[in-house]
């Protein structure tokens, strides 16, 4: 039984179609190109700053996100260019078929000029299968679909692989005249002598304390030494002496790099204020403050979270403040006094979370409670 007649197809409904076709092309290797070039210049910047803030972006996690940002970028530009050599294929198929239709206009015979395209229509969907453009567009998609496929492989691998949070904490339940030993170093001279010493009100009746520097001198900045790291939580029991001077406060440090480069979140006792700031270049800014119940001889708990550029502390629970957008370098964490200050801390406890940057750009691959 034969099947139903098709219509025949006239020039000018062929060349309309060939002209949506054409405008679809052009749209679809504008975007995949812009798109390509794009990404490849954000991977560009970011591996340049990667390098002017020393966080080695060739290695793991950064250099995994830059290769999979040109393995992408290198299949959107695969994409494009499939669609521009088919772009210039309409172009060309666009230009006969204006010409045929200029034909068709001026011929009375126009039955006879769709008896004599249809054949040729019938030939090109023949030869169709055979032509190199279609194989070499299925190449495209398997390669497209091959990268595409690594890429998330290499993905899903980091965060499945990527270390586990460390917890390392300090009790000071031994008497030391030297911090060192306890895996502790000071940062300079100056600022006061660190010790642990025998305190009747502090857990186990142990405190570490740091005395009263020299006058004019820098802070006191005791850190952890085999410890470095961007997100964490640090957490201490402090308080300065009742007869503390003016400038009294203890407080907590991270992202620290060096003497004028740091993150700080501080009880200032003396204006009973609870503070984030960062010093940079030996200049410190406050980032944000709050009034908190914080008096000279009494202990006080102060917790610091730091997350890629947000900060957060509280003290004893119930005063809070938050600092959104403070970058934090990765750097090493401690405890903090001012020279002028006679101060005691109970404890110090550091968890430290591994910096992932594959998570910071899609935390929904991030683990429960990061």
């Amino acid at each position: 039984m034969a099947g139903p007649d098709h219509a025949p197809v006239s020039v000018r409904d062929a060349l309309a179609r060939a002209r949506r076709e054409l405008g679809s092309a052009a749209r679809t290797a504008r975007v995949s190109s812009t798109f390509a070039w794009v990404l490849l210049g954000l991977v560009a910047v970011r591996g340049t700053v990667g390098v002017w803030v020393g966080d080695e972006p060739l290695a793991t996690p950064v250099g995994i996100v830059l290769t999979v940002g040109i393995a992408v970028a290198f299949v959107a530009a695969l994409v494009g260019d499939r669609h521009r050599r088919r772009r210039d294929r309409l172009v060309h198929a666009v230009a006969m078929l204006e010409v045929a239709d200029l034909v068709a206009e001026h011929d009375d015979a126009e039955g006879a000029i769709r008896a004599k395209i249809a054949p040729k229509s019938d030939e090109s969907a023949s030869t169709a299968a055979a032509d190199p453009d279609a194989r070499t567009g299925m190449a495209t998609r398997a390669i497209a679909s091959g990268l595409v496929l690594t890429c998330g492989a290499l993905l899903l691998f980091f965060v499945a692989s990527a270390p586990t949070s460390r917890l390392v904490r300090w009790r000071f339940l031994d008497v030391a005249s030297d911090t060192s030993s306890l895996g502790l170093t000071t940062t300079r001279a100056g600022g006061g002598t660190w010790a642990v010493e025998h305190h009747p009100e502090a857990t186990g009746a142990r405190a570490l304390v740091n005395r009263v520097g020299e006058p004019g001198a820098g802070p006191a900045i005791l850190l952890a030494r085999e410890t470095s790291a961007r997100d964490l939580r640090a957490a201490t029991r402090c308080k300065v002496s009742a007869d503390a001077a003016a400038e009294a406060a203890c407080g907590l440090v991270f992202g620290y790099r060096d003497e004028a480069n740091y993150g700080l979140a501080r009880l200032d006792v003396a204006r009973r204020k609870l503070v984030i700031a960062t010093v940079r270049g030996g200049i410190e800014r406050e980032l944000a403050g709050a009034e908190a119940d914080v008096v000279k001889g009494v202990w006080h708990e102060l917790v610091a979270e730091v997350h890629g550029g947000d900060v957060r502390a509280s003290c004893d629970g119930r005063f809070v403040v938050e600092a959104r957008g403070a970058a934090s370098p990765i750097g090493k964490a401690g405890v903090w006094v001012p020279a002028a200050t006679e101060a005691f801390f109970d404890e110090l406890a550091l968890d430290m979370h591994p910096t992932n940057e594959v998570l910071d750009i899609v935390p929904i691959l991030a683990p429960r409670g990061r």
